[in-house]
C-alpha cells in the first residue's frame, strides 16, 4: 500500500487534472435526459423561469411537497443565464471541485496533508462522484454546504463559527438532514462549555449564523409564496412510506394508491400542508398500533441504505438503466430482455465490469471504516473533531430509520468516511509497511 501511495501522491496534480478532464468528456459525451427526481427539479426550475418568480411559486401550494428550495432556486438562476442541462452539468463539475478542495482542507486540519491527499484519492476512486455530474440532484450541493460548515467550524474563531452556521442553514435549505450537523456542533460545544474549555458565549455564534440565513431565506420565499418556507417538506410522506402494512424498508409508493392508507381522493384540492397533516396522522396511527413491526423494519432500512451503491454509476454507461432495475427484474422474475433490451452486448459487459469495480471499492471503504473505528477507537473517540463527524453520521442515520432507507441517503456521509479511512491508512497500512 505504501509503495502504491508513494507512486501516486507525488503525481497527484496530474491525477487531479485527469479526473476533471474525464468529467468534461463525460458531460459532452452523454446527452442528458433527466427523469425521476432530476426531471422534477428541472421542471420546477422551468416553472420559475416561465413565471419569472422564485421557488416555490403560488401554483406549488397544491403540490404534494416542497423540495430543496435553495437548490431549485440556484438551478433556476443558472438556467436563466443559459437554459440547458449542460449548465447544470458544468455547475456539478464546479461543485465536485469545491468538494475536493474542502475535503482536502478538512482532512489536513484534523489529521495532516498526507492523509488529506489520501482522502481526495478515495474521493476520485468513488465513481458516484463522477456519475452525479450527469444528474440534476441535490447530493453534490448539499455535501458542499455541509463540508463548508464543517471547515469553518474547525477554524474555531467567532466569525468562522458564524459562517459555519450560515453554511449549515444553506444545507438545511436543501435537505433537512442538515439539522443533524447543527445538533452535532451544539452537542460538542455544550460539552466543551461543561468542561470549561470554551466560554458560554461560544454557544451564540453558530445558531446566530444558522437562524440569520433561515430568517433571510424564509422571508424571501414568504414575500413571493405567502408561506415561510426554508427547507424541504417531504418528511411525512417518507415516514408514511416506511410505516404501513406493506412497508419493506424502502420506498413503497403504492401506499398513496386507492385503498391504501396514504390515498387522498382529490389531492388537487388540498395544500401540501393539509396533505402532510393527513399523511403524518396516518403514519403515527400505524406506528402506534404496530411499534414492534415498525422497529423491526430498521435493519431492512439499513440494508437498503448500505447493501449496494449504484447512486449514479450506471449513468456512466446508460441513461435509463441501473443496478436497482436489474435487481428488481431478477427478484420479480421479469425477463431480463425487458430490462436490458436495446443495449449492445459490449455496453452490458462494460456496465457489469464497472458495477463490479465500484462495489469492490465501496465495500472496501465501508469494511475498512468499521475496522478502523474498532482499531483506532482511542484516537477517534477522544478527539472532539472526529466526534462531530461521527455524531453527524449517527444522527443522520437515526433520522433515516424513522423514514425509509435508500442508497442515495448515505452519500453525504461518504466523504466523512474517506476522512476516517485516510487516518486509518496513514496510521496502519503505511506505518505497518
Amino acid at each position: 500500500m505504501a509503495k502504491v501511495l508513494n507512486i501516486l501522491l507525488p503525481k497527484f496534480k496530474y491525477l487531479l487534472s485527469f479526473y476533471f478532464v474525464i468529467q468534461i468528456l463525460l458531460l459532452f459525451r452523454f446527452p442528458v435526459q433527466y427523469s425521476s427526481d432530476s426531471g422534477y427539479y428541472y421542471k420546477l426550475a422551468q416553472d420559475c423561469i416561465s413565471q419569472r418568480g422564485i421557488y416555490p411559486l403560488p401554483q406549488h401550494l397544491f403540490e404534494d411537497f416542497i423540495v430543496a428550495p435553495l437548490y431549485v432556486n440556484i438551478i433556476t438562476f443558472l438556467l436563466i443565464i443559459f437554459n440547458s442541462s449542460l449548465t447544470i452539468g458544468i455547475f456539478n463539475i464546479v461543485l465536485n471541485a469545491l468538494q475536493i478542495f474542502l475535503l482536502y482542507k478538512i482532512t489536513a486540519l484534523i489529521i495532516n496533508k498526507n492523509a488529506a491527499l489520501i482522502s481526495v484519492l478515495m474521493y476520485m476512486l468513488y465513481l458516484n462522484n463522477l456519475g452525479l455530474i450527469l444528474l440534476n440532484l441535490t447530493e453534490l450541493l448539499f455535501t458542499v454546504t455541509v463540508s463548508g460548515s464543517i471547515y469553518f467550524y474547525l477554524k474555531k474563531t467567532s466569525w468562522s463559527w458564524f459562517i459555519s452556521g450560515i453554511f449549515c442553514g444553506m444545507s438545511i435549505a436543501i435537505r433537512p438532514f442538515g439539522w443533524a450537523l447543527i445538533i452535532s456542533f451544539l452537542v460538542i460545544i455544550i460539552y466543551k462549555i461543561y468542561k470549561k474549555e470554551v466560554c458560554f458565549q461560544s454557544l451564540i455564534y453558530l445558531p446566530t449564523g444558522l437562524f440569520a440565513f433561515i430568517l433571510l431565506f424564509g422571508s424571501i420565499t414568504y414575500l413571493s409564496f405567502g408561506k415561510f418556507v426554508y427547507t424541504s417538506d417531504k418528511g411525512p410522506l417518507n415516514i408514511l412510506m416506511g410505516a404501513n402494512d406493506h412497508a419493506n424498508g424502502g420506498f413503497y409508493e403504492n401506499v398513496f394508491e386507492k385503498g391504501e392508507s396514504g390515498y387522498i381522493e382529490h389531492p388537487e384540492n388540498l395544500t401540501f400542508y393539509q396533505k402532510h397533516d393527513f399523511w403524518m396522522n396516518q403514519a403515527v396511527s400505524w406506528i402506534s398500533a404496530h411499534p414492534v413491526k415498525w422497529i423491526m423494519l430498521f435493519p431492512k432500512k439499513l440494508f437498503n441504505m448500505f447493501a449496494w451503491d449504484d447512486i449514479s454509476v450506471s449513468k456512466l454507461i446508460f441513461n435509463n438503466f441501473s443496478l436497482y432495475n436489474f435487481l428488481k427484474a431478477v427478484k420479480e422474475h421479469i425477463p431480463l430482455s425487458n430490462v436490458i433490451g436495446g443495449f449492445t452486448g459490449l455496453q452490458i459487459i462494460i456496465w457489469a465490469l464497472l458495477i463490479l469495480y465500484h462495489h469492490l471499492i465501496y465495500y472496501f471503504i465501508i469494511i475498512f471504516f468499521i475496522f478502523g473505528l474498532m482499531k483506532f477507537r482511542t484516537i477517534v473517540f477522544h478527539n472532539p473533531d472526529f466526534n462531530i463527524l461521527l455524531l453527524f453520521i449517527t444522527i443522520g442515520i437515526i433520522i433515516i430509520l424513522v423514514a425509509v432507507g435508500d442508497p442515495r441517503f448515505k452519500y453525504p456521509y461518504m466523504f466523512i468516511i474517506f476522512i476516517f479511512n485516510s487516518l486509518f491508512i496513514s496510521k496502519y497500512l503505511i506505518k505497518k509497511e
